[in-house]
């Protein structure tokens, strides 16, 4: 983990290739959702993002296991919103 910040394409860059995740905690007032979206168009053919909020979960991992079947990205954005809904991740 790192408290530092980092550009998205230098996250990119160190684990290209692998299959790995990627979790991004951000603070009050920061939106990585514009650079996510710039750099997803560069190299995945497919990035779906979800807002959650009530009733998205169904959503949320139809979009995931579409993603880990098919390929592609996946950002789920307001995840405090469904806090008690993480563990089934």
């Amino acid at each position: 983990l790192s408290t530092q910040g980092a550009a998205l394409d230098e996250v990119w860059a160190g684990i290209k290739g692998k299959n790995t995740h990627v979790i991004l905690v951000t603070s009050p007032g920061t939106d990585p959702g514009k650079e996510l979206s710039e750099l997803a168009a560069q190299v995945v053919d497919r990035y779906k993002p979800l807002a959650m909020g009530s009733g998205q979960q169904d959503a949320a991992l139809d979009l995931i296991r579409t993603a880990a079947r098919e390929g592609g990205w996946v950002c789920l954005f307001n995840l405090h919103l469904v806090a008690s809904w993480l563990p089934c991740l």
